[in-house]
Order: structure tokens, then sequence, then C-alpha cells
């Protein structure tokens, strides 16, 4: 096939993006598991807090570009 090494490059790519996604659903998921065991501290604390009044704050990992 004349396109062997492009299609091998683009596989790899594949791959390698393959793995970022998913690690990033890993990381996701924990961040996730951290909110919702920090919003159970917060009720013990003050049960009668509305938990949808706290707005996200600070800065994201990604840059605007996603990178």
């Amino acid at each position: 096939m004349e396109h062997d090494n492009l299609v091998a490059g683009l596989i790899r790519k594949k791959a390698e993006i393959t793995a970022q996604v998913e690690a990033l659903q890993m990381q996701l998921r924990q961040l996730i598991m951290d909110a919702d065991n920090i919003d159970g501290a917060i009720r013990i604390f003050n049960p009668d807090i509305d938990l949808a009044d706290i707005r996200p704050q600070g800065c994201s990992t990604l840059s605007n570009d996603g990178e």
C-alpha cells in the first residue's frame, strides 16, 4: 500500500488521543467524587445550605485552545 506510513502515523496519533481522553475521563470522575465528598462535609456543618448557589471559581487547567 502506498500510504502505509501515513496510515501508521494516523493510527499512532489516534491511540495517543484516545489514551489522553481516557486519562482525562478518569481525572474527571475523581474530581466529581471529590466535589461530592466536599458537599457532604459542607452539609454536616450547614445542612440547610443550597449547594447550587456555589458557583465554580478559579482557573481552568486547560488553555482556551484546549491544550
